[in-house]
């Protein structure tokens, strides 16, 4: 029958202290990935977000994913106030929407691994059922800049203790949190850009 298992798989911190992820060979990652040349011709990404915010308001449209195959979601600092008090849902802070980048990307490379194993014979293409993550940052009360971050996973289905551990080994072989973990060669830039240029 169906197994529940919740277990804390890694913990991201700060740079200086970061154990490096596990790197898995010939994964989805690996392979070659499509990539899409930005209107201007300066660069091409396989991954991509914008943002529009007016004057002081915090309030920001974020366009995620590339260019022409974006989704819209309205962000926002989260109130003053405590939100537990509100009935209402806040829209997702900036710092939301990367917990659930890294928790969609940790549940995807899970499932590619599972198919990896599918493929090779070592697990039965119905054996997991559902992957469930959650992905929460340890940030002191007060403070803006999270100490480190937490990613809890829940593998439901019938699997045995092995395939549990090599499921759950893939985890750490997720680019985003290679991304948060300062992993990224040439790190993050900024630069003015002309009018014109979104």
């Amino acid at each position: 029958g169906s197994l529940k298992v919740t277990m804390i798989v890694n913990r991201l911190c700060r740079p200086a202290v970061l154990p490096r992820g596990i790197s898995l060979a010939a994964s989805w990652w690996d392979t070659p990935r499509t990539w899409l040349k930005e209107p201007r011709g300066v660069r091409s990404a396989s991954s991509g977000g914008q943002s529009t915010s007016k004057g002081l308001s915090f309030k920001t449209m974020v366009k995620a994913g590339r260019t022409g195959r974006q989704v819209e979601v309205v962000s926002d600092m989260p109130p003053i106030e405590d939100p537990h008090d509100s009935a209402q849902p806040l829209p997702p802070s900036p710092k939301d929407l990367v917990m659930a980048g890294l928790a969609a990307c940790t549940s995807m490379t899970i499932q590619n691994r599972a198919k990896v194993m599918v493929a090779s014979g070592r697990l039965g293409e119905a054996a997991l059922q559902q992957v469930l993550v959650r992905a929460l940052d340890v940030c002191p009360e007060g403070e803006h800049m999270p100490q480190g971050v937490e990613v809890e996973v829940q593998l439901i289905g019938d699997l045995t203790p092995t395939q549990r551990r090599q499921l759950l080994a893939a985890a750490g072989a997720c680019p985003v949190k290679k991304m948060l973990s300062g992993q990224m060669q040439g790190g993050v830039s900024s630069a003015e850009v002309p009018a014109g240029s979104f």
